[in-house]
C-alpha cells in the first residue's frame, strides 16, 4: 500500500506525458527514490541496506531455495491472475483505452486523471509486493540493488514478451534471465 502510494505521488506530475517522455519520468522516480533510500540510514540502513530474518509460516521457517520458491509462487501466480481478471472488467478496459488512444478514451468518458493515476498506483504496488519478496529471497536488500541495470533488464522482458498480454512480461522475464544463464553453461562447456 505505501509503494502504491508512492506511485501515486509520482504520477501525479507525469499525468500530461506519455511515450519516451513518460519513461524518463519514471526513470527520474527511481532515482530521486534509490537517493532517499540510500540517505535515509535510520529506515533503510543507508548503504548498509538491511539485513531480514527468514520468513515463516506459523512454525515453519522458509531457509531453502526450494521453500522459498514455493514461498513466492503464490505470490505470483494470484498476482497474475490478479492483473488477468483485472484486465476484463471495466477498469482493465479503460487502461487499454487509455494506452491505445488517450484523446479518444477521455471523448468517451473515462476520467484520465483517475485512470492514470490507478495504472501508477497499482504499478507500484505490484513492484512493492516484488520487492518485499525479493526481500525475504535473498535476506538482505541494499539500495544498490535497484540501480539502471534492472530497470533496463524489467523494460527488456517486457518488450520481448510483449505488453499486450498479462503472461507476456512473465515469459519475457523467463527469456531474459536464462537467456544468460544457457549462455554461461554453453561457454562453460566449450571452454
Amino acid at each position: 500500500l505505501i509503494t502504491a502510494l508512492v506511485g501515486v505521488f509520482f504520477g501525479l506530475p507525469s499525468l500530461r506525458i506519455r511515450g519516451l517522455y513518460l519513461t524518463i519520468s519514471t526513470l527520474a522516480a527511481s532515482f530521486i527514490i534509490i537517493f532517499i533510500l540510500e540517505h535515509w540510514t535510520s529506515l533503510t540502513g543507508g548503504d548498509s541496506g538491511m539485513t531480514l530474518k527468514p520468513a515463516r509460516i506459523f512454525s515453519l521457517e522458509i531457509k531453502n531455495d526450494i521453500q522459498k520458491y514455493f514461498f513466492v509462487l503464490p505470490f505470483a501466480f494470484f498476482s497474475v491472475l490478479f492483473a488477468q481478471n483485472l484486465f476484463r472488467g471495466k477498469i482493465g478496459r479503460a487502461f487499454i483505452a487509455i494506452r491505445d488512444a488517450d484523446y479518444s478514451a477521455e471523448i468517451i468518458g473515462i476520467a484520465l486523471v483517475r485512470y492514470k493515476l490507478m495504472s501508477f498506483a497499482l504499478g507500484a504496488g505490484y513492484a512493492g509486493l516484488a520487492g518485499s519478496l525479493w526481500a525475504y529471497y535473498f535476506l538482505a536488500i541494499l539500495p544498490t540493488q535497484f540501480e539502471l541495470h534492472l530497470s533496463i533488464l524489467f523494460l527488456a522482458a517486457l518488450v520481448v514478451g510483449g505488453s499486450s498480454q498479462t503472461l507476456g512480461p512473465v515469459f519475457g522475464s523467463v527469456f531474459v534471465v536464462l537467456i544468460p544463464e544457457i549462455l554461461k553453461w554453453i561457454m562453460g562447456f566449450l571452454i
